[in-house]
């Protein structure tokens, strides 16, 4: 905006052809909040092809506050939660299995945590759990298990669906498989291997 106001005069018509490029997913919550949307000359374009203000200013009200810290060696079974707001901790029930290595994604307030090391005689695991994080009394749920066991892989989450991908198996080999949670049928499917194990 520094760049816009400079030479406003001259630079003022591209602005709204610049913003396309503006990636305003990847700022913070606080910045969209306090800085982009009360700042004039986007304001100025609502109404036109910048019709993206308002859902800059839902984001940043509906991000979510907290942060939650679950499992890590010695296979814990802790889980606790920090607020952000008031960067108070607060304990969550307790996992079911304690495991080291696994991953966690949230889906619509549901947190699931997904295989993992037991380390128990090097066992992996393919087991995953999930809690309903608005439901009054929280509690872990098993759900289907992943096809391969795995740990220390990547997991996210894109339109609403669990993407798990490579990962370490019980040999300590890395894997190439990758697998997809579809929630509304409670099934994992497997995804063509990758190129390269990793």
């Amino acid at each position: 905006m520094n760049w816009m106001k400079f030479d406003l005069a001259s630079n003022e018509s591209y602005l709204s052809e610049l913003l396309k490029f503006v990636d305003f997913y990847e700022m913070s919550p606080k910045m969209l909040e306090d800085m982009v949307s009360v700042e004039p000359l986007i304001r100025n374009l609502r109404g036109t092809d910048c019709s993206f203000h308002d859902a800059l200013v839902q984001r940043a009200k509906t991000t979510e506050t907290s942060l939650i810290s679950l499992g890590g060696n010695n296979s814990l079974t802790k889980v606790t939660k920090l607020d952000l707001q008031t960067k108070q901790w607060s304990s969550l029930p307790d996992l079911p299995v304690g495991r080291l290595s696994a991953a966690a994604v949230v889906i619509n307030d549901v947190l699931y945590h997904l295989a993992g090391d037991l380390q128990i005689d090097g066992k992996v695991t393919n087991i995953v759990y999930r809690m309903k994080l608005k439901e009054k009394v929280l509690k872990w749920e098993k759900v289907a298990s992943m096809n391969v066991e795995r740990y220390v892989f990547g997991a996210a989450v894109i339109n609403g669906v669990i993407f798990v991908l490579g990962g370490t198996d019980e040999n300590n080999k890395s894997v190439s498989t990758g697998e997809y949670y579809v929630v509304p049928l409670n099934k994992w499917i497997q995804l063509k291997p990758m190129k390269v194990a990793r």
